[in-house]
């Protein structure tokens, strides 16, 4: 039999080598949403900004009743509203201006990927120390090949050199969430307790647009979330 023109044309090829770190699925989610996280976010984040200006732009030049807001548009308002003020508190998104939004959405996406960028420097500082583990611990004939080895390493010294020159970001991050940890449980009780109250709703629609008699009368704890939830697409 003719042998092969080239070595190991014949052969099969090699099984590809798959990371440890995406070899469970738990792994893989994790590993993937530090790794693609601080890229996408931003990306997500200033594409809905966009597409929701332009639905604005379209939906009031369109509009038969000038001055009046579609209800689709009205609702989508609504729950966006609702979902901010839980996150930032009513009394800092509902009363803020629309450049005063931005600048508080823009600031809580980069502290996130700061955060997720922290996360994926430890993955691949993981990575280098146990690729190095594997190569030094390892009997000669099951050692990895040195230029993985060496390859995984230079990328974690790059990676940790990116992470110094924004230590000082990351100090901050870290102070804000020694400082933010404090005032969680109080949120997550106003959330369970006082839903209403923590999407800066009143009984009668959004806290910003209620009269100051209304506002002074209190908010009503007892009523379900879906009422809440109503109230807040402007439904109800």
């Amino acid at each position: 039999a003719a042998s092969p023109p080239f070595p190991g044309a014949g052969s099969a090829p090699a099984p590809m080598v798959v990371p440890w770190w995406l070899s469970s699925p738990r792994t893989a989610v994790a590993s993937s949403l530090c790794l693609l996280g601080p890229i996408l976010l931003r990306e997500v984040v200033s594409t809905a900004w966009v597409a929701s200006d332009v639905s604005v732009l379209l939906a009031t030049s369109s509009s038969s009743r000038p001055g009046r807001e579609p209800a689709p548009l009205r609702m989508a308002r609504g729950a966006v509203d609702a979902v901010m003020s839980l996150l930032f508190t009513p009394s800092k998104w509902r009363n803020a201006s629309p450049a005063a939004r931005q600048r508080t959405l823009a600031g809580a996406v980069s502290k996130t990927s700061l955060g997720l960028e922290a996360l994926t420097g430890l993955l691949i500082a993981y990575d280098a120390v146990r690729a190095f583990l594997d190569y030094a611990l390892s009997a000669i004939s099951n050692r990895p090949h040195l230029a993985g080895v060496a390859k995984r390493i230079v990328c974690a010294q790059l990676y940790m050199n990116f992470l110094l020159v924004r230590r000082r970001k990351i100090h901050e991050l870290v102070g804000t969430i020694r400082g933010g940890a404090l005032h969680v449980p109080e949120r997550v009780l106003d959330v369970l307790l006082e839903p209403r109250k923590a999407m800066g709703l009143g009984e009668r629609g959004p806290v910003d647009s209620m009269p100051s008699e209304t506002l002074a009368e209190g908010v009503d704890g007892q009523t379900s979330w879906k009422k809440n939830v109503l109230v807040a697409l402007g439904i109800d």
